[in-house]
């Protein structure tokens, strides 16, 4: 064989060779873009999501039927349909930022819930759940938490980690002590804790400086933490349905509430400090044994709702009618034998009574 039909032979070898190794590497390449185009499980699992959502009865609008919306998909509305349980297929929609699940009837969370990183709304309420998975932890992405109704006993400390939150719900449940990892959460603009059996409040509530709303009725205390006068942004706050007796000093001190409840404790007696809460505009402090009122109340002008009722009053103050926005006050099961004149003098005023 010549020199040239050598030459031409090898030229057209490594032709060969170069033009199968871009096909191999346009394989490759395509392979792993269709790998990225779909989840890392199995190729069927949008099926087996269909096959349980037509189970379920929940319609396309809420889990499309076409494979390039489903992947698309954002927001999530499951609530009330009766489920029991969650298919681990839920676990590839990673695109989703508001996930609700509440009013069903589930026991457990699944772990791969955790997975849902893009997650900013979560919502689990009125569920019959006991305990959450330690992976709620890895959804730092989460501004809104709602557990509300859901029979939760404890809460794991990993709930800590979720320094974004500003609205945790966790009122309604059976909770008897609190992960003092909750006091990293100082984002929180909204707190209940209401309905659960807390007995005492830990002191870390006093970081949570950022707090306008804090809902703390019904858990079954006595006293409050002297840090809580830290929350000086607060506009509501419920304390109704305790054992309190006795208003500490330094409520006097969170001027900037407007709504107040009070209603459904021990308490005999009314601080004078009362009257420096000038923004109040809701107060509630019926079903106490109060028997007189202090005259600083005449200062909260903004007043527009006030309930006295279930109380010990004898006798109503002539400058409660010097409280002129006033348009509700309830007077009822007290001890009046009759109301002061000056309640005529407004027509707006809706009284109770007796």
């Amino acid at each position: 064989m010549n020199k040239n039909a050598i030459t031409l032979r090898q030229s057209s070898a490594l032709t060969l060779t170069k033009t199968n190794n871009l096909i191999s590497l346009t394989k490759k390449l395509l392979s792993a873009k269709n790998a990225l185009a779909r989840p890392i499980n199995n190729d069927n699992w949008c099926e087996e999501l269909w096959s349980w959502a037509d189970a379920n009865s929940i319609d396309e609008s809420i889990i499309p039927r076409i494979v390039d919306s489903l992947m698309k998909l954002t927001a999530l509305d499951l609530r009330n349909n009766n489920l029991t349980e969650l298919p681990e297929t839920l676990g590839n929609l990673t695109q989703l930022t508001d996930l609700c699940l509440s009013h069903n009837n589930l026991t457990e969370l699944p772990d791969w819930l955790g997975n849902l990183t893009q997650l900013t709304n979560l919502s689990l309420g009125a569920n019959n759940i006991t305990e959450l998975p330690e992976t709620l932890g890895n959804l730092t992405q989460l501004t809104d938490l709602d557990l509300w109704g859901s029979n939760l006993t404890e809460l794991p400390e990993t709930l800590g980690n979720l320094t974004q939150l500003t609205y945790l719900h966790l009122d309604g449940n059976n909770l008897t002590e609190l992960p003092e990892t909750l006091g990293n959460l100082t984002q929180l603009i909204y707190l209940d804790l209401g309905g659960n059996n807390l007995t005492e409040l830990p002191d870390w509530l006093g970081n949570l400086t950022q707090l306008t709303n804090l809902y703390l009725g019904a858990i079954n205390i006595t006293e409050l933490p002297e840090t809580l006068g830290n929350l000086t942004q607060l506009t509501d706050l419920h304390l109704n349905g305790n054992n309190i007796a006795e208003l500490p000093d330094w409520l006097g001190h969170l001027t900037q509430l407007t709504n107040l409840r009070l209603d459904g404790n021990n308490i005999a007696e009314l601080p004078d400090w009362l009257g420096n809460l000038t923004q109040l505009t809701y107060i509630y402090l019926s079903h106490n044994n109060i028997t007189e009122l202090p005259e600083t109340l005449g200062n909260l002008t903004q007043l527009t709702d006030l309930d006295l009722a279930g109380n010990n009053l004898t006798e109503l103050p002539d400058w409660l009618g010097n409280l002129t926005p006033l348009t509700y006050l309830d007077l009822r099961h007290n001890s009046l034998s009759s109301l002061p004149k000056w309640w005529c003098d407004n027509p707006n005023l809706n009284i109770q009574y007796p």
